[in-house]
């Protein structure tokens, strides 16, 4: 993630420009362009909040529900498998895929919708 002086970060989603590991809580204003309304640069080994961008507000875990649902998926299924829709999974109120009670879609089909 560093440059080789090691107090540079580059954030996927933002427009390119170098990040100061020095930015802390953002306190000099957003100066990423994230088009993101909330963003986190954690280091995973000491829990330092390197950036962030509405960090205190509380947000649903959606987006982390839909990467580990896809990496579960690619562990455990095949590509090319043929998943059935359940009536339970057709019934969500929040899907915009137009999945109907038991039709089979390949799983890699499902992935990237």
């Amino acid at each position: 993630m560093g440059s080789a002086g090691g107090d540079r970060l580059c954030l996927p989603g933002a427009e390119p420009s170098a990040v100061s590991a020095e930015s802390g809580d953002g306190a000099e204003g957003d100066f990423l362009k994230l088009y993101a309304q909330s963003a986190v640069l954690m280091d995973g080994s000491t829990g330092r909040v390197l950036y962030g961008k509405g960090q205190d507000i509380i947000r649903p875990m959606a987006s982390t529900t839909k990467i580990m649902t896809c990496i579960l998926a690619l562990e455990l299924g095949g590509l090319d498998d043929k998943v059935t829709a359940s009536s339970y999974a057709a019934s969500q109120p929040k899907v915009h895929l137009g999945v109907r009670s038991g039709e089979e879609y390949r799983l890699e089909d499902l992935l990237y919708a």
